[in-house]
């Protein structure tokens, strides 16, 4: 199985992309689609599910607390962030063991966006390359077999979708110049994760045919 994730500011347009493509044998998870899915799980079996994650996990976890606590602006944020990123990954596992016999399941907000979300109330600097961020990402990558498309946009554009849109994104009750303050400081962001990806990193650039160069990096 292939596991893509669309990374990319809230507003980008990721979902609305996904939802024009087509491929057999795969599944395209919207942030939505995703929740109402897990929705489906039997509560025992998330809660089960949970608990054994984090004791297997818990050098992962502790590695989560110890990039917001060295480098997470503002740390309450961050660490409520940090709560919704294990609850999320616990949830990620089980669908994909239900999606296990397909060739692709694609994510139109996975744990990569989630690890990114941590800067998404940072107004004072972008992201900073750090041996905890490395050891972060090699860490998720290792264990889910992760390729990230990143989609490139305007920040302009990304923030007039984003304060339009009524969501659950800590961004969405923000001002256009609090969101494109933010998109502008965090612009360059991405280049981290292309150096710490390295081939499981794509960009996609914003355009007119930008559901067929989508088509392409899929191989469709």
């Amino acid at each position: 199985m292939t596991i893509i994730e669309l990374m990319g500011y809230p507003g980008s347009g990721k979902t609305t992309l996904l939802k024009e493509i087509k491929l057999k044998n795969s599944i395209i998870l919207t942030t939505e689609k995703f929740y109402i899915e897990c929705s489906k799980i039997n509560k025992f079996k998330k809660i089960k599910h949970s608990l054994f994650w984090n004791i297997k996990n818990i050098k992962f976890v502790f590695l989560l607390m110890k990039y917001v606590i060295l480098h997470g602006i503002p740390k309450m944020y961050c660490i409520r962030r940090v709560i919704e990123i294990i609850k999320y990954i616990s949830l990620f596992e089980i669908i994909l063991e239900k999606y296990n016999q397909l060739d692709i399941v694609i994510f139109d907000q996975g744990i990569i966006q989630y690890i990114w979300s941590l800067e998404f109330e940072n107004y004072t600097s972008p992201l900073k390359d750090s041996k905890e961020l490395k050891e972060l990402l090699h860490t998720i990558v290792s264990k889910y077999p992760i390729k990230v498309i990143y989609y490139n946009i305007e920040s302009s554009i990304a923030a007039t979708r984003s304060v339009t849109r009524k969501g659950d994104c800590p961004l969405d009750s923000l001002s256009f110049e609090q969101v494109k303050l933010l998109y502008n400081l965090h612009n360059n962001d991405w280049r981290l994760f292309e150096k710490y990806l390295k081939r499981g990193f794509e960009m996609l650039d914003y355009s007119e045919d930008i559901l067929t160069d989508m088509q392409k990096i899929l191989g469709a």
